[in-house]
């Protein structure tokens, strides 16, 4: 009788399997649509960019230093702007960086847990 019963507790709950199955078979297609809606998205930027592609080389692009599109004749060298970017991240960094983690080390060993429970969702 014991083993039965011991048997029984094992079982999930009616209905436990299912739901499982359910939710399985959401996250599964929240996936499939993350990957089509980036494949899409992908090869439509290729399709829009290549009619521009066939007027300017793709090295003038990358490497052309001077970016004015607006004045003729039309210059589209996007090395200033890839390059600008690049510094403002590195800028950027610099900052974040050390007062990110020295935010970090002082709520995880130097705060009250006053301080720590009002600062850490800010």
């Amino acid at each position: 009788m014991e083993h039965t019963s011991a048997r029984n507790m094992l079982r999930a709950p009616r209905g436990r399997y299912a739901k499982e199955s359910l939710v399985r078979s959401i996250f599964f297609l929240c996936a499939f649509l993350a990957v089509i809606t980036t494949a899409l998205t992908t090869g439509l930027f290729f399709v829009g960019s290549a009619p521009f592609f066939e007027k300017v080389s793709l090295s003038d692009f990358l490497f052309g230093t001077n970016w004015s599109p607006l004045i003729n004749p039309q210059s589209y060298g996007a090395l200033p702007l890839i390059a600008g970017t690049l510094a403002i991240t590195f800028v950027a960094l610099l900052v974040a960086l050390p007062l990110g983690l020295l935010s970090a080390i002082y709520l995880s060993e130097f705060a009250s847990h006053r301080v720590r429970k009002i600062t850490k969702p800010i």
